[in-house]
């Protein structure tokens, strides 16, 4: 996006450093992990058990690389009351884009007149029995038509890779439930050969699956994603930079870089609260030159909105260092 552009069309603060979400134009490639991700997303069969630290860019890859390739996909989320069987009831509503209103897709697909058939009967049956539970505070109720084998073919039908996020989240009998289903999504793949799962988690996640099963070992594979570096910060930093047509210092630079803790999200998060702190919400017109001298200021915002524990480490860091 030439700058001329992004004056017509500002971009936002927001847009740009995004702490929260995937990173769209502040986006650094990683070679080595992009690779191995491409290389292990044809294989056949093939299930991808992605890892790191919280914020190191996991979920921002794996989107990016999917629609690179041009793959349908569908995200859950997990937390730790998650049940595999609410996984599968989430996955299943995930699949109306492609089966109802078939947007928003990257590869073209064909659904079987039988197969969507099965599809909204199913769908019926989940929304009528959901209705029916709206009064009590219970789990969603699966149909017994709803297995792990026919989730396999409504996304063989349309082509599409499942990511679960968080899987570390859930405990450990879910685990297990998670890991057979590896297995039937592989066995899968004789007839669906595109369809597998990819998992996202934290660091040491994937030896956990491994180890309920040994035998998915051959069959699965274990990206891990590491912390940026110096280098990859200083990228994003510089990249925002360029799309606010702002400048900062070396000086804020490298204090921003020091302070990441290799982090892309507390990156985004520390470049956000010094632009939000120096008024700059969109492009600039004219480039707007920012010192180290608010820095402190800055980040207190952070701190101050997350809890006592932080401000606490914080506080006894900067008392020595930061001036």
């Amino acid at each position: 996006m030439s700058f001329f552009h992004r004056l017509i069309k500002p971009l936002t603060l927001a847009d740009v450093f995004t702490p929260n979400t995937t990173a769209r134009f502040t986006y650094i490639e990683r070679k080595y992990i992009e690779e191995a991700f491409l290389k292990n997303i044809d294989i056949n069969g093939r299930q991808i058990i992605i890892y790191g630290h919280s914020g190191s860019g996991k979920t921002t890859l794996t989107r990016r690389m999917l629609k690179r390739v041009g793959v349908n996909f569908i995200i859950t989320h997990c937390e730790s009351h998650t049940t595999f069987n609410e996984l599968l009831l989430s996955a299943f509503d995930k699949l109306d884009r492609f089966y109802i209103s078939q947007k928003e897709s990257n590869r073209t697909y064909s659904v079987s007149s039988a197969m969507k058939a099965e599809y909204q009967n199913l769908s019926a049956e989940v929304s009528k029995q959901n209705t029916s539970s709206q009064t009590e505070i219970s789990c969603r109720i699966i149909p017994p038509q709803l297995t792990p084998q026919k989730s396999a073919q409504f996304l063989g039908e349309v082509d599409a890779v499942w990511v679960i996020e968080d899987f570390h989240k859930i405990c450990a009998e879910e685990k297990i439930r998670l890991a057979d289903v590896l297995k039937i999504f592989i066995d899968a793949a004789n007839d669906y050969s595109n369809v597998k799962i990819i998992c996202i988690g934290a660091v040491g996640s994937a030896r956990e699956l491994v180890n309920f099963d040994t035998n998915l070992y051959p069959r699965i594979s274990e990206l891990h994603v590491p912390l940026l570096n110096e280098t990859e910060i200083k990228q994003i930093i510089n990249l925002g930079c360029k799309y606010l047509h702002i400048e900062m210092s070396e000086s804020l630079i490298e204090k921003i870089v020091f302070y990441s803790n290799q982090l892309a999200s507390l990156t985004h998060q520390m470049c956000y609260e010094i632009c939000f702190k120096n008024d700059i919400r969109h492009t600039k017109f004219f480039r707007k030159h920012i010192n180290d001298d608010q820095f402190k200021s800055a980040i207190q915002g952070y701190i101050d909105t997350n809890s006592d524990t932080l401000k606490g480490i914080y506080d006894s860091i900067t008392k020595n260092q930061l001036v």
